[in-house]
């Protein structure tokens, strides 16, 4: 990045602070530059590893969440977690904001992840109380009423107005919360999203969001290899492997399928656990693809 592009400072990363979100570190570097961009409680810092210079990127009222850029390290996407909650879009070059969302969902982000054309946005709201109460006559107490549900928005933020925010869903009480999320490196439409136990698979379809829970039976049982914390696609492939809190690996596959019951797209989406592998003695909390 040239100092001429932007108004640098120093940095020192002992003096910022050590708050990080999820996903807090990515890295820029291209031909037009050689930055990193870490996210830093409310404000991100756009690092020059050139000029040893860096660049604050302000505009959430709430600590930063979660953070992804695009494939081709244009853009950078941040979201925060909170009352007043937005996602920014930001070029990656300049610093400048391109575009903010501002209060789609209750209490903010939890997770998001863009697709390889960095054009469409899913993103996990943060779980929050819901009173069912407001939509069913049915309800025998005030305890049954209320559950816990999340939020799911895709988000098109190369579209303007309503038409950017493709599709929504929600997730409730019968259904596990997520708290992560991947993108189909070899499908633009795709994206899977992490639970404790369970492994959900998007397709963003039109103006719809269709899922479709992987499946596994006993091997997955948490007893056996804990609890899930993370998900990446093996390069190139549709393959997906997810670790666990106890070091284990599951790895996921296409279901072969002649139903003409389901439609394509979700006969697509649906993976089944077909390999169970002990990969570390302790916890793993992140998987990236390699090469």
């Amino acid at each position: 990045m040239k100092s001429s592009t932007i108004q640098l400072q120093n940095l020192s990363i002992a003096l910022e602070g050590t708050y990080f979100a999820q996903n807090c570190v990515q890295n820029l570097f291209s031909r037009e530059s050689k930055t990193v961009i870490m996210a830093m409680d409310n404000y991100s810092l756009l690092w020059d590893a050139t000029s040893q210079t860096y660049l604050k990127l302000r505009g959430h009222n709430n600590a930063i969440s979660c953070m992804t850029i695009s494939a081709d390290r244009k853009w950078i996407f941040t979201a925060d977690r909170g009352v007043n909650s937005c996602v920014i879009v930001w070029n990656a070059l300049t610093g400048v904001p391109q575009k903010v969302q501002t209060n789609q969902f209750d209490q903010g982000v939890t997770a998001m992840a863009t697709n390889r054309a960095g054009t469409t946005i899913l993103m996990c709201g943060e779980p929050c109380v819901f009173n069912l109460s407001r939509e069913r006559q049915n309800i025998r107490s005030e305890q049954e009423s209320l559950v816990m549900k999340q939020d799911f928005i895709a988000w098109n933020w190369s579209l303007n107005g309503s038409k950017s925010v493709v599709s929504t869903t929600k997730l409730s009480t019968h259904q596990e919360i997520q708290h992560a999320v991947v993108n189909n490196p070899t499908d633009m439409s795709e994206f899977a999203t992490t639970g404790n136990t369970s492994l959900v698979f998007w397709d963003v379809l039109g103006r719809s969001l269709v899922m479709s829970v992987g499946s596994g039976g006993d091997i997955l049982r948490p007893e056996k290899i804990g609890h899930f914390t993370q998900s990446t696609y093996t390069s190139d492939t549709d393959l997906v492997v997810t670790v666990t809190d106890q070091g284990w690996g599951v790895v996921w596959g296409h279901v072969a399928s002649n139903s003409s019951n389901r439609t394509q797209h979700l006969i697509r989406l649906e993976r089944v656990a077909f390999r169970v592998v002990k990969l570390h003695n302790f916890g793993i909390h992140l998987i990236i693809p390699y090469g």
